[in-house]
């Protein structure tokens, strides 16, 4: 059949996998641009307990290190059925995200932990929305990071799309016998978005050696946590849902 005679009902078909692919990546990044940020600003910005800052990157790295695939094998299969296999599929990987992008969090939001009460008055900051507004111009990037690293989880993730039948581009990909180019093509084509988001952000961090700030100062300008530890509290223990699923199998059969 000639290119021209194809019809044009099936075009709007091939860019399903691609708007599909997107709109995991725009959800998933939101959801992490909540809970990364909000864990990276009481790090970054907090006084904080030895133990609850032991409990805090406890949970972060259990859910970086515990894979995917066992995450997702530990997940009951009524849970699947009842929740449906997309929403499934984020919440493991952003069990998996989260720990990346607090890690980017941490060091952007730490040069607002420098700016002191002083000098928050001196920029009219000096009420209770200063901690917003000095970071408000940070969520851009932060986001741009959420976003860049969800879409290279949902283009590489195969194992746990797979467990849970969600037809992914990755999926797509490595189930068709003989994948057409044009699921190639925008494999290719979000792949170099990704990377790109990821260096728009990275170039965002900032420079503590040219901004004069150092560790000290950094320390000396938080304040005490307050209701906060409660959030942060809870907000890290999930995390380590990640380490129960992943050891589920192992301790039931």
């Amino acid at each position: 059949m000639n290119a021209l005679e194809v019809p044009l009902l099936t075009i709007p078909q091939q860019l399903l996998p691609l708007l599909g692919v997107l709109l995991l990546a725009l959800l998933l990044s939101l959801l992490l641009l909540v809970v990364a940020g909000s864990i990276g600003w009481a790090l970054a910005t907090r006084r904080t307990t030895h133990l609850l800052r032991w409990i805090v990157w406890g949970g972060l790295w259990s859910a970086l290190l515990a894979p995917t695939r066992l995450v997702v094998e530990g997940v009951s299969t009524q849970m699947v059925e009842l929740l449906g296999g997309h929403l499934i599929l984020l919440g493991v990987l952003l069990l998996f995200l989260t720990p990346w992008a607090v890690f980017y969090a941490l060091r952007l939001f730490a040069s607002t932990a420098a700016v002191g009460r002083e000098q928050r008055y001196q920029m009219g900051l000096d009420c209770i929305i200063a901690p917003f507004a000095v970071i408000r111009p940070l969520l851009l990037s932060l986001w741009v990071w959420c976003l860049g690293i969800s879409l290279l989880a949902i283009l590489f993730d195969f194992g746990v799309a797979e467990q849970l039948q969600v037809d992914t581009l990755s999926v797509m990909l490595y189930t068709d016998v003989d994948p057409s180019a044009v699921l190639l093509l925008h494999f290719v084509a979000l792949l170099l978005l990704a990377l790109w988001l990821l260096r728009q952000a990275y170039r965002a961090l900032p420079d503590f050696e040219q901004a004069g700030i150092n560790a000290e100062k950094i320390d000396a300008a938080r304040v005490k946590m307050g209701v906060g530890t409660y959030l942060l509290l809870l907000s890290s223990t999930l995390l380590y849902t990640s380490l129960g699923f992943s050891l589920g199998p192992f301790l039931y059969g």
